[in-house]
């Protein structure tokens, strides 16, 4: 029987749960590193062995410093997060990768695909930090999240209510076909389209195509 934590993670064995997860925060903001340490010091179940401002300085880190886990900061100029933290695990397959970064169902959902260990959002408190490092150490393959459930249950809303006819020129629309073009691709008139835009447009709450994307990012998932 798995015991679980009351963060809802497995809960470790007894002899796995005395090892202290090393961990890299990888950040250029200095209050983000603060608040990691602070975090870390307040459950002391894990250990900020060493801060990096860059990709370039993460991997030179991980190529010189033994850790379980990195954390990553979801704002990090520069550098996409997540391809990061998909980087990092497929060149350091043991070492969990964990992304800190406002609550966002895309970057949660983006995370889960790219193969990194968890989500955290920013919101957490240091309980919730401190349990998700040390299941991504024990677990790296093993995805969690505490919205995760709601997140996957939000894009699984978005695509029941779309028709599979709107979903279509949802897809086109992300390929950026203009309306002549998507109507004759499902050679139907340029109205039939503007219909079934105007239709995706209501049930998604948007007002542009620009905002209709963004809203459809995660339902071709």
């Amino acid at each position: 029987m798995i015991e679980m934590t009351e963060t809802g993670l497995p809960m470790a064995s007894s002899s796995a749960r005395q090892a202290t997860p090393r961990v890299i925060a990888v950040s250029a903001t200095p209050l983000f590193r603060l608040g990691v340490s602070a975090a870390f010091a307040e459950e002391r179940g894990a250990e900020l062995v060493a801060t990096a401002e860059t990709e370039i300085a993460v991997f030179d880190l991980l190529a010189a410093v033994d850790v379980d886990v990195v954390l990553i900061d979801g704002d990090l100029p520069g550098s996409d997060p997540v391809d990061l933290g998909t980087i990092i695990r497929q060149t350091h397959p043991d070492c969990g990768t964990v992304l800190l970064a406002k609550a966002n169902d895309e970057l949660l959902l983006r995370a889960l695909a790219g193969g990194l260990s968890a989500f955290v959002p920013t919101s957490a408190n240091a309980r919730v930090l401190v349990a998700t490092v040390r299941h991504a150490a024990l677990a790296p393959t093993s995805f969690t999240a505490p919205e995760l459930a709601a997140a996957l249950s939000r894009r699984d809303r978005g695509r029941a209510i779309l028709s599979p006819r709107e979903l279509e020129v949802v897809r086109f629309l992300h390929a950026g076909l203009t309306i002549a073009e998507i109507a004759s691709r499902m050679t139907v008139t340029e109205s039939t389209v503007k219909t079934y835009v105007a239709r995706l447009y209501d049930k998604l709450g948007v007002r542009n195509r620009a905002e209709a994307l963004l809203a459809t990012r995660d339902l071709l998932a």
